[in-house]
């Protein structure tokens, strides 16, 4: 596995890793090969430590702020995704009801229409049996 497949795989996590195992193995070797005294030497490997410490609270603090800031982008995006499922559903609901009274109207409008026809066509059968009627007394 290559250093960028691991680095897209745990971003700093790694580079932390690979930076603290190299310092102390330079510390090491620079205990074992370096000719100071002992005093000195001390007072060198305290200072790297320092520096090291220093340099890995910085990149624990990089590596969270960024960790934050994605989580924070997660959120963001969960938020957009649901307030416009919730924005479609209330749509589709609202079209789903406006549907059924369409329906409903139209159907209110051919009942009436149909009643009309039938009130006409009674009302035509009784003028033409009341025609009928006043034919047979007069003829």
């Amino acid at each position: 596995m290559s250093y960028d497949e691991l680095d897209d795989q745990h971003g700093g996590a790694s580079f932390l890793l690979g930076f603290l195992a190299g310092s102390v193995l330079g510390a090491g070797l620079a205990l074992v090969l370096a000719p100071q005294a002992g005093k000195d030497m001390r007072r060198d490997v305290a200072e790297r430590a320092q520096r090291l410490s220093k340099r890995a609270a910085h990149e624990y603090e990089h590596a969270h702020e960024r960790v934050s800031h994605l989580a924070e982008r997660g959120r963001d995006a969960y938020r957009t995704a649901a307030d416009r499922a919730r924005e479609f559903a209330e749509r589709g609901r609202a079209e789903a009801h406006d549907a059924v009274d369409r329906v409903v109207d139209r159907a209110e409008a051919v009942a009436d229409e149909v009643s009309r026809k039938v009130e006409a066509g009674a009302g035509a059968a009784a003028a033409k049996a009341k025609k009928g009627d006043l034919g047979d007394q007069l003829g």
